[in-house]
């Protein structure tokens, strides 16, 4: 109930146009933040975009909503291929590899392949870890510990390669007065000097490579969809991954990403 009640709330607060009475049909105008780190965009308020997908589905009633498939995977995996890095420890995180490997359903994959890309192929077995709290929640400790020690294993080879391209994103970095300051696709910066600034608590080395690459691999992301964007008409809606179109899309003719892919979620 709580998301029906934020985002009704969120209606009343910034307004809306009464398109039909029967069925009741509104639209509202949508306004976004652009994230400090990778450039993505959030929308304002508890609106459409912070909904379940079962009631994004149901909310929406006119137009289509357009997803890159294995968004950050197939970044990831051109990234590599791109600075002469071989992706073959990718098939780690695909969804068969790792129910198969830890004996997991596959509903439960997806935690897996996020953190172990946006932590650089790291595994915290820490008690207070989102992973193990989840695990802990989802198996017991015991079979929670066992999957962690099986998947840290696991996760070695493409640990090293995620760090061989963190490495490069470096040496792409340039120095300000600030510390060494590293550009994504959509050109924000990032500081990646490990300096306390004020009384700002200082970050660890491991966990600024943590987060550059996850603002390299986001500032692309965030590329694909603000040049599809800037370049097409009846567009209504920014997603991460994707956004809502106004009209069907004819996919193979005006989506002319050279390896990301755009399907039709709804």
């Amino acid at each position: 109930m709580g998301y029906y009640h934020n985002f009704i709330s969120h209606l009343c607060d910034v307004g809306i146009e009464i398109i039909s009475h029967k069925p009741l049909v509104v639209a509202y105008r949508q306004s976004y933040k652009t994230a400090k780190l990778g450039g993505r965009s959030f929308e304002n308020g508890a609106g459409y975009q912070y909904l379940p997908r079962a009631m994004k589905e149901a909310c929406l009633g006119k137009g289509y909503n357009y997803d890159i498939k294995g968004c950050q995977l197939e970044i990831l995996r051109h990234e590599l291929i791109r600075k002469g890095i071989s992706p073959k420890n990718l098939k780690r995180l695909e969804t068969s590899y790792i129910s198969e490997k830890l004996e997991i359903s596959e509903d439960k994959v997806k935690n897996f392949r996020f953190s172990a890309i946006f932590s650089v192929g790291s595994v915290n077995r820490a008690p207070k870890s989102s992973t193990r709290k989840y695990l802990n929640k989802e198996l017991g400790q015991a079979e929670a510990e066992r999957v962690l020690k099986r998947w840290k294993k696991l996760m070695k080879p493409l640990k090293e390669d995620l760090n061989q391209l963190v490495d490069h994103y470096l040496t792409t970095g340039t120095r300000n007065r600030y510390g060494l300051c590293v550009k994504n696709a959509v050109g924000q910066s990032f500081n990646c000097t490990y300096k306390k600034a004020g009384k700002e608590k200082k970050r660890q080395p491991q966990q600024m490579r943590r987060k550059l690459l996850s603002h390299m691999l986001q500032g692309l992301e965030s590329y694909a969809v603000y040049e599809f964007v800037a370049n097409h008409h009846g567009i209504s809606a920014l997603e991460h991954d994707g956004f809502i179109c106004l009209w069907k899309l004819n996919v193979s003719k005006d989506w002319t990403h050279k390896y990301l892919r755009l399907v039709l979620k709804n």
